[in-house]
C-alpha cells in the first residue's frame, strides 16, 4: 500500500477486487498542478469557444492538448508550447469539466447529481500498485469512471466524459471546474476495457457542499490473472531423486493448508491417486486459494508397503502463474 496508508476494507465487484486505500502523495503534485491550472485564468468566454467545437469534434480533437489549444486561442497570450504531462493531463479534464460547468441550467435536471457547485477528487491503485501505462495494460483497464446515482435510485446514473480518466493518470481532479451539483448523492467507481465494464467499486455517499471540495474513496483496482500454480514433486530413490517409476511409488495423495500442516485445508487430492511427478492447481479465480505460505502434505505408497512423506512450503500468489517444488523423502 503506498504512503504508508493503513490495510483497505475490501469491496467486491464482477469478476475480481475493488478495495479502497488512503490517498497518498498524488494529492500534493495535484495541488502544484491546480496552481499552474488557474495561473492560466479561463474567462468565462472560454466555454463558449471551446464548446462550439467540441460537441462535433472527433475523439483526437477532444485530447487534453486540443482543448488546451481552444483555450489558448481564446485567450490570445503566445501559445504554450511544451507544458508539464501532467498538466496537460489536468487542463483536459479541465476542460470537459468546464463544458459542464458552463452549460445551459436547463440542459439538467435539478435531480441530477451533476450540477456546478461542488469540485472533487480522487485516486486509485492498480493490483496495488500507483497507477502507470505498463500497470494498466497488464490488468486490460484502460479508463477509469465515477458514476453517480440518486439516493434511493441505483437504476439512474448520472456521468460524462469529465467524469471518464485514463487508467494510468492515477488520479481525478476536477480542479477549478465545478460538477457536482450540492446535495446528498451516491457513486461508485468503474473500471473499463475499452467498452467493456470489467470492475466496479461499492456504493458510497456524498455530501457536496457548494464551493467546496469533496474526496472520493481511493479504490484499488483489483483485476489478475487466475492463479495456475504447478508444484512439482520428487521422490526418493535408494541414491538420489526421480520419478515414481524410479522410486517404484505407486500412489500418492496430499493436501495444501493455510499456514502450517495443521491450518485449514484448501484443496486436496481427495484421496488416493496414482503417484505423478507434479501437481496442477489450475484456473483458480483470485483469492478462492489464500494468498500466501501453504503447506503441502505428500505421502506416496509402494505395492510393497513403503511409504514416503514430506511436508513442503508452497507460496500461493494473488494471480497469475507460479511454480513450486517438493522432495518427497522415503519413510525408514
Amino acid at each position: 500500500m503506498i504512503g504508508g496508508a493503513p490495510e483497505p476494507d475490501v469491496a467486491f465487484g464482477p469478476e475480481a477486487l475493488v478495495v479502497e486505500h488512503g490517498t497518498s502523495e498524488r494529492r500534493d503534485v495535484v495541488a502544484n498542478l491546480r496552481v499552474e491550472v488557474s495561473n492560466l485564468h479561463v474567462p468565462s468566454m472560454t466555454c463558449a469557444v471551446v464548446a462550439g467545437e467540441f460537441a462535433e469534434a472527433s475523439p483526437s480533437a477532444r485530447s487534453p492538448r486540443s482543448i488546451l489549444a481552444k483555450v489558448e486561442s481564446a485567450r490570445h497570450p503566445p501559445p504554450v508550447t511544451s507544458p508539464s504531462t501532467r498538466l496537460i493531463s489536468t487542463i483536459g479534464l479541465v476542460g470537459v469539466a468546464l463544458l459542464a460547468s458552463c452549460s445551459d441550467p436547463s440542459s439538467t435536471t435539478l435531480q441530477s447529481p451533476l450540477g456546478t457547485d461542488a469540485e472533487l477528487y480522487g485516486e486509485w491503485d492498480v493490483n496495488h500498485h500507483v497507477p502507470s501505462v505498463a500497470t494498466c495494460a497488464e490488468a486490460g483497464i484502460s479508463d477509469v469512471e465515477v458514476v453517480f446515482f440518486r439516493p434511493g435510485d441505483t437504476t439512474t446514473e448520472f456521468t460524462n466524459e469529465s467524469l471518464r480518466i485514463p487508467c494510468a493518470d492515477g488520479f481525478y481532479d476536477s480542479s477549478i471546474a465545478r460538477v457536482v451539483r450540492a446535495g446528498d448523492w451516491n457513486y461508485r467507481w468503474r473500471a473499463y476495457s475499452g467498452t467493456e465494464r470489467i470492475l466496479e467499486s461499492m456504493l458510497y455517499s456524498i455530501t457536496a457542499v457548494a464551493g467546496e471540495e469533496f474526496t472520493l474513496h481511493a479504490v484499488d483496482f483489483l483485476h489478475l490473472a487466475p492463479v495456475d500454480l504447478d508444484i512439482a514433486l520428487r521422490w526418493k530413490t535408494d541414491t538420489a531423486y526421480g520419478t515414481c517409476a524410479e522410486a517404484f511409488v505407486d500412489t500418492m495423495s496430499w493436501e495444501l493448508r493455510t499456514g502450517s500442516a495443521t491450518g485449514a485445508l484448501e484443496a486436496s487430492s481427495v484421496g488416493s491417486v496414482p503417484c505423478a511427478t507434479s501437481i496442477a492447481l489450475h484456473g483458480y479465480a483470485p483469492g478462492a486459494l489464500s494468498v500466501g505460505a501453504h503447506t503441502l502434505v505428500v505421502t506416496g505408497l509402494a505395492t510393497d508397503s513403503a511409504a514416503w512423506a514430506a511436508e513442503c512450503v508452497v507460496a500461493v500468489p494473488e494471480g497469475g502463474p507460479a511454480t513450486a517444488s517438493c522432495d518427497v523423502l522415503r519413510v525408514p
